[in-house]
C-alpha cells in the first residue's frame, strides 16, 4: 500500500461505488453528497458517507485502486453550511473504493457535453465529472447519470 494522503473533499459510497467530491471551500461538497444520499435512499439504493470535508486516500498494492477512509476525529460528523456540525454515525461506512471523482468548479469550467475525462489521484486514474459548484440538484443528477446511464466504472 502507498502512503495515506489527506485530501480536502467529501466521499460517499453509492450502491457500492465510491464517489469523491472535491472543490473549493463553500462549493457545496456536503450539500451535493446529501442530495445524492437523499435521492439514493428514496430510490431504495444504499448510500453512506465515508467522510465529510477531509478524506484519507490510499492506493492499494494494485496500482489501479484507491481506498477512501475518514480521519478518526471526524467519523460520523457532517458540517451543514449555515447550521453547524451534526453527528450521525449511522449515515457512515468505514471505507469505499473510489470509482468517480466529482470536481465542483465555476460554471465557465463546465463543458455542456463533457467527454469522459480521466484524472489522477495518488497516481491512480479515475473517471472525472466536472460539475457546477453550488448547484447540488444538478450535480446529483449528473452523478446518477454518470454512474447508471452510460459510463462504465
Amino acid at each position: 500500500m502507498s502512503d495515506i494522503q489527506l485530501v480536502h473533499g467529501t466521499c460517499i459510497k453509492l450502491d457500492g461505488r465510491g464517489i469523491f467530491i472535491t472543490g473549493p471551500s463553500g462549493a457545496g461538497k456536503t450539500q451535493t453528497a446529501l442530495t445524492v444520499w437523499r435521492r439514493a435512499r428514496a430510490s431504495g439504493l444504499t448510500c453512506h458517507f465515508v467522510s465529510d470535508d477531509q478524506t484519507h486516500v490510499q492506493a492499494l498494492l494494485d496500482p489501479t485502486r484507491l481506498i477512501a477512509t475518514c480521519p478518526d476525529a471526524i467519523f460520523g460528523k457532517l458540517e451543514i453550511f449555515g447550521f453547524g456540525i451534526i453527528e450521525d454515525r449511522d449515515m457512515f461506512c468505514e471505507h469505499a473504493e473510489l470509482n468517480l471523482l466529482v470536481d465542483l468548479v465555476a460554471d465557465e469550467n463546465v463543458a455542456r457535453m463533457a467527454p469522459e475525462p480521466k484524472c489522477e489521484l495518488n497516481g491512480v486514474a479515475l473517471a472525472e465529472l466536472r460539475v457546477p459548484q453550488k448547484n447540488p440538484e444538478l450535480c446529483a443528477t449528473a452523478i446518477f447519470a454518470a454512474l447508471f446511464a452510460h459510463v462504465r466504472l
